[in-house]
């Protein structure tokens, strides 16, 4: 490479120096002096290429020796039913601090999360309120004044058939909603049983029960969630459910 001719007064050691060669005359290397004396002092970013080299660079940008060392506040008015879940709050903060987030940057996540959960929760709880009230103003439409009593009815299959896991299983899921289940469990009714038991004239064991025994079955209803919300098909007759236990503890 051809020496610039503004190096040719240099001495000849220097002629040689590839860091000078780059420059094509005598203002280009003083503008560089000039440039490289302001940044003397000043924080300059170098990107890591190394794990270690990394892990040094996230440190000195504020990320905590160790995951423990996040703080992450609860977060307030959560939905009813949202619950928080050590286990994953812990491996959360360990997955931060792998990537090298600070406690500002954990905190915008954590904020973003349990404001996402609960809207999400919310919009699903909205959802199947307006399906079970969908449910019961269907079958009230194609039941008519029969619906008190074809709900009883299928109630009273579900019961007799189905058994108490059965019973919990379509409250837990929601099934007992299902106005398709609900036709199904009628059915059922309607093939299997008498009218008079179905509509809780005929059999009851609690006929057989001492007020202590009647009284845990009362409270055991009365927990439920069908026997508080006036929405759900199940309402009615877990209420005459109650009315005629406390009917048969008062006349035991």
């Amino acid at each position: 490479m051809e020496t610039p001719e503004w190096m040719q007064s240099l001495p000849e050691e220097m002629q040689s120096n590839e860091s000078l060669t780059k420059f094509s005359d005598i203002e280009s290397l003083a503008g560089s002096y000039v440039n490289a004396e302001k940044m003397i002092g000043k924080d300059t970013i170098t990107i890591p290429t190394t794990e270690d080299e990394w892990s040094s660079a996230y440190n000195r940008l504020g990320r905590p020796e160790e995951a423990s060392g996040y703080e992450l506040k609860t977060p307030e008015g959560l939905p009813e039913g949202v619950n928080l879940d050590e286990t994953m709050i812990n491996e959360f903060k360990s997955k931060a601090h792998e990537a090298g987030l600070n406690q500002s940057q954990i905190e915008a996540l954590n904020s973003w999360y349990w404001e996402h959960t609960s809207k999400s929760y919310e919009a699903l709880n909205d959802g199947a309120t307006t399906a079970q009230e969908q449910s019961v103003t269907d079958l009230k439409k194609d039941w008519g004044e029969r619906y008190d009593v074809n709900l009883t009815m299928a109630t009273r299959a579900v019961e007799q058939f189905g058994g108490d896991d059965f019973v919990n299983y379509l409250e837990e899921t929601g099934l007992g909603n299902n106005p398709q289940m609900v036709r199904f469990m009628h059915n059922v009714a309607k093939a299997n049983l008498e009218e008079g038991n179905i509509e809780g004239q005929g059999n009851d064991n609690s006929r057989s029960m001492d007020p202590s025994q009647i009284r845990e079955q009362i409270n055991d209803v009365m927990s439920q969630a069908a026997y508080t919300n006036n929405q759900d098909p199940n309402h009615g007759v877990l209420v005459n459910k109650v009315q005629k236990l406390f009917e048969r503890m008062h006349s035991a």
